[in-house]
């Protein structure tokens, strides 16, 4: 009787036993299961990293990290566009590579200070992108950003722009002129390629300005030493014009003076 009884506990402490295992193996794999759902990126020079992605009411899609945001994309629902500064807390300091590239959409596009990275590429072949204006924390135009946009027409680069890369602008047909500052040191030989209506308005002696020559590219009349010279010649105009009249009221009243004089030793 005793062994009939063992015989018919065994089977059953077995499966007991599987349903204690079980689920006691399965908590032990679970912090492995919440790491492989972290996601991980590689933004800028700052390596692997932790992050996650938040979309503001313009459409603009942030990868926010542990101490700012990145803009990485776009779903191109408005045709002018403010970047903010900062979002959920975070300095904006950045737009990823690609971020805005073919969009139909975006005409006009203001970049805050905060941000001093544009990506390659950021703004490429968005073909109804007419005017920009990036922050004055960008230091370098990278390769291709704006390359393909024929309808840009406007762009106001900062003072502290340093570098302009190959194919920056390359295509942008409609662009006009461009002002470059002298702390402007390095331009790539291609950055303009096909800006068929390209002035470049800087200071003379300039980097840009060699530049400009090297390369055929007009340059704007009202560069520093021509606007000194046109306001030179603005004020003289007057001046010489009152001289003038001056001088003939005098000429003629010496000659009305000289008429009398004769006149009277006639009559005498």
């Amino acid at each position: 009787m005793l062994e009939k009884t063992k015989a018919r506990l065994i089977p059953i402490l077995s499966v007991l036993t599987l349903l204690f295992l079980v689920p006691a193996a399965a908590l032990e794999e679970s912090p492995g299961q919440e790491e492989t759902s972290t996601a991980f990126y590689e933004i800028g020079n700052m390596g692997n990293i932790a992050t996650s992605s938040y979309t503001d009411e313009n459409g603009l899609i942030f990868d926010l990290t542990g101490d700012r945001a990145v803009v990485i994309g776009f779903d191109d629902n408005l045709p002018v566009l403010t970047i903010p500064g900062e979002t959920k807390g975070l300095p904006v300091t950045e737009i990823a590579e690609y971020a805005f590239a073919s969009s139909e959409r975006l005409f006009s596009v203001t970049i805050p200070d905060s941000v001093v990275k544009i990506g390659k590429g950021a703004f490429s072949e968005a073909r109804n992108l007419v005017s920009i204006e990036p922050g004055n924390g960008i230091s370098e135009i990278p390769f291709g950003c704006f390359a393909g946009c024929d309808s840009l027409k406007q762009i106001s680069l900062p003072g502290s722009l340093k570098k302009i890369d190959a194919l920056a602008f390359s295509g942008c047909t409609m662009l006009g002129t461009v002002s470059l500052s002298d702390e402007v040191t390095e331009i790539a030989p291609d950055a303009f390629e096909g800006c068929e209506s390209l002035i470049i308005d800087c200071p003379d002696g300039s980097y840009a300005a060699e530049y400009a020559k090297k390369h055929a590219i007009d340059r704007s009349f009202f560069t520093s030493s021509t606007f000194v010279l046109l306001v030179s010649v603005l004020l003289a105009v007057p001046l010489l014009a009152a001289f003038i009249i001056i001088r003939k009221i005098i000429i003629k009243k010496n000659t009305k003076s000289k008429s009398q004089s004769e006149e009277r030793k006639k009559t005498s």
